[in-house]
């Protein structure tokens, strides 16, 4: 199983906003996050690291997590594409993806 908080930090990695719940896959799951699936940044998500995102990131990122929404339909992907359009409308902010 993969883990991950996630996190949207100002600049100094003070917490703006944090999601309640985290983010959970199994292993058929994660290792479907490739490239070769689509997947142009979530592919980067490290289990055991940190993988932050910047405003500049954050248009490839939304698709992904759209392209994740269509299989899995969850809420917590609604959560995450809010997040997201936070990190891309307030300067100098950044979406962390804490993995366990």
């Amino acid at each position: 199983m993969a883990y991950w908080t996630i996190v949207l930090e100002d600049e100094r990695k003070n917490t703006l906003a944090l999601l309640d719940t985290d983010l959970h896959m199994n292993e058929n799951q994660y290792n479907s996050l490739t490239k070769v699936n689509g997947f142009n940044l979530l592919c980067y998500l490290d289990p055991h690291g940190d993988v932050i995102f910047n405003c500049l990131q954050i248009d490839d990122l939304t698709a992904d997590l759209q392209r994740l929404k269509n299989a899995d339909n969850s809420d917590l992907v609604d959560q995450i594409i809010s997040l997201a359009k936070r990190c891309k409308e307030e300067p100098h902010t950044y979406l962390t993806f804490c993995g366990d």
